[in-house]
């Protein structure tokens, strides 16, 4: 088994709509590796992709590797890691170094039967085609999540924005990036509503291998049984089985008003997903109020995207800095 016989996958979607849940499931299959979300691609593509590679500069993209400090969560050994990297010698390419970096993870889960290595990122959203420029054939699966239990799920947590117009307009914003690819590569992407991965997993889960080329292991269903490479509070329910009353939360607490407000926004965009929105009162107005928050929802993302186009020695530490900011903070 070696990395050139495995096949790549990204996990993509807007924050909150179900992305680790898959990931945790896939996880459970026996030749499926999804990553702990790291954005390593991302942190090393501007200085890396056009490299010419020798040993030192193998060496170097394996040092530069840890500067995405998410990688300690996949509690590989940095020595190791490079030696692997190193065999790869001359006939080395950006693309190929980071695929053999999501194969030794895979390999370090004992995954004896690996056929599929992979990412599971939301902000990959906003970066397709990078990710599509450096894996022509990559696969990519596209979760989405009714707006108004994503919004509401962002609510309850300390992390992204708080106003429901702002989490209204990035949901917007990520589906969109999403669907603009899918429609123009429509074999690469395959979708999924949270819903029915929770209402029907053993049909939903069946499609979704079949796209990847694997068989159906009922033995997913029990992702909640296994142990994880990390552990974070507003991951908890990935600690139980699969829940149909967890879908359409909304409907039980969400406020009216933030209703209205999400489906203002969102609507045009649900109805492509197969989410029935009501007709709402004063529309019209209703986004014209939330003009300065759809221009903050913008701002934000120009952000997240502009921050890659600076030299990894402000990148990096750009980065830790706003993660430290905007950690979750554990309750007391």
């Amino acid at each position: 088994m070696a990395v050139d016989d495995t096949k790549l996958l990204f996990i993509v979607g807007r924050g909150r709509s179900g992305t680790s849940l898959l990931q945790t499931i896939l996880n459970t299959h026996p030749q499926i590796s999804v990553a702990p979300e790291a954005q390593f691609i991302m942190f090393l593509r501007r200085r890396y992709q056009n490299a010419n590679w020798n040993e030192s500069r193998i060496a170097a993209f394996a040092r530069d590797l840890w500067l995405e400090e998410r990688m300690e969560n996949w509690h590989l050994e940095p020595e190791a890691l490079k030696q692997q990297l190193l065999k790869h010698n001359e006939n080395a390419d950006f693309a190929t170094l980071c695929k053999e970096v999501y194969f030794q993870y895979g390999l370090s889960k004992q995954k004896k039967q690996l056929k599929i290595v992979g990412d599971k990122n939301p902000h990959y959203a906003l970066y397709l085609k990078h990710l599509i420029d450096l894996y022509p054939i990559a696969k990519f699966v596209h979760i989405v999540r009714d707006p108004r239990d994503t919004v509401l799920s962002y609510k309850a947590v300390n992390f992204d924005a708080d106003h429901t117009a702002t989490l209204a307009n990035r949901w917007n914003i990520y589906n969109k990036a999403i669907v603009k690819f899918s429609r123009k590569m429509p074999g690469k992407f395959h979708f999924l509503r949270f819903e029915d991965l929770l209402s029907n997993p053993e049909t939903t889960l069946t499609n979704l291998c079949e796209f990847l080329g694997v068989n159906y292991d009922p033995e997913m269903l029990n992702f909640y049984k296994k142990e994880q490479d990390w552990e974070a509070e507003f991951r908890k329910n990935l600690k139980s089985p699969l829940d149909p009353q967890k879908a359409f939360r909304w409907k039980q607490d969400m406020r009216s008003e933030n209703i209205q407000y999400t489906s203002a926004i969102t609507r045009k965009m649900a109805a492509e997903f197969g989410y029935e929105m009501p007709e709402v009162k004063y529309a019209g107005l209703r986004r014209l109020l939330t003009v300065p928050h759809c221009l903050y929802a913008h701002w934000v993302t120009f952000l997240e995207k502009l921050i890659y186009k600076f030299p990894l020695a402000i990148t990096a530490p750009a980065i830790a800095f706003y993660r430290k900011l905007t950690a979750p903070k554990k309750s007391d």
